[in-house]
Parts: C-alpha cells; sequence; structure tokens
C-alpha cells in the first residue's frame, strides 16, 4: 500500500495507473478472485511499446487465471503496439492465462483487422462484471 492507502503493483498503483507524459500507460482497474481488469490509455505506438509491454508483463506476473484489457481509451495504435499486444498475448497463451480485449477503440479494430489479426484476438465488447464491482 502506498501513502494514500492505494494498493501497488510493482512500480505503478492500481487507482491511478502511471501517468507519464507522452504515450500510452496501463491503469489496472481492479481485481475479482483470479482475474484482473486493466485499461490502456493514450497512443499505444513505438515510443510506448515497451513500457506497455512491461507493465501488461508485469500483471501476468500475479497469480491470476484471466486477464481482460479494455482498449476503449487508445487513441492511436501502430504495428509496434500490435506487437505489444501480441507478445502479451502470446506470453498469457503461455502461462495459462485467459486474455481478452474489451472495447476495441474503432481505430484499434481497424488496425487489427486492416493487419488481418482481428479475427485471432479474443474480444468482447461488454464488460464482463459490473462497474460496481470494481
Amino acid at each position: 500500500m502506498d501513502e494514500n492507502g492505494a494498493q501497488t503493483l510493482r512500480h505503478w498503483t492500481l487507482e491511478s495507473g502511471d501517468p507519464l507524459s507522452e504515450g500510452a500507460f496501463v491503469c489496472a482497474e481492479g481485481v475479482l478472485g483470479n482475474a484482473v481488469w486493466a485499461r490502456i490509455r493514450g497512443a499505444l505506438g513505438t515510443g510506448a511499446d515497451p513500457r506497455v509491454t512491461r507493465q501488461l508483463l508485469d500483471l501476468l506476473d500475479l497469480p491470476i487465471s484471466e486477464l481482460h484489457v479494455d482498449l476503449g481509451a487508445v487513441t492511436y495504435i501502430d504495428s509496434a503496439g500490435i506487437g505489444s499486444l501480441i507478445v502479451t498475448r502470446r506470453q498469457a497463451e503461455f502461462r495459462g492465462i485467459t486474455m481478452t480485449f474489451e472495447r476495441l477503440a474503432p481505430l484499434v479494430r481497424d488496425a487489427l483487422s486492416r493487419a488481418g489479426l482481428l479475427s485471432s484476438f479474443t474480444a468482447c465488447e461488454d464488460r464482463h462484471r459490473d462497474e460496481s464491482q470494481r
């Protein structure tokens, strides 16, 4: 716990994420049982790719069986950003963790579709749990 009482995971907090000045960041929004819900916010491009990949892989280090990633707040994505999602998804599969992508922003859906990858991602349009359970 930090000084404000927020539960922390390594280098960022569950309540506010790590709002760095440029690029995307991952904000873990909640934990329910063996599942974690996280949101990627911002531009998911070359500059953000290593940081976002590291943050998502940190979540996979937790004792979880499910990781749900909300992509509704992604404002930009390029091939490096798509690569980050692929690396994380493959690591989740290797570890036996079910990973889903929720609320794909239209630009994310379009980029994945143009890359021929949309069908290979497990995407859920609706949240799997009530907002009050966060």
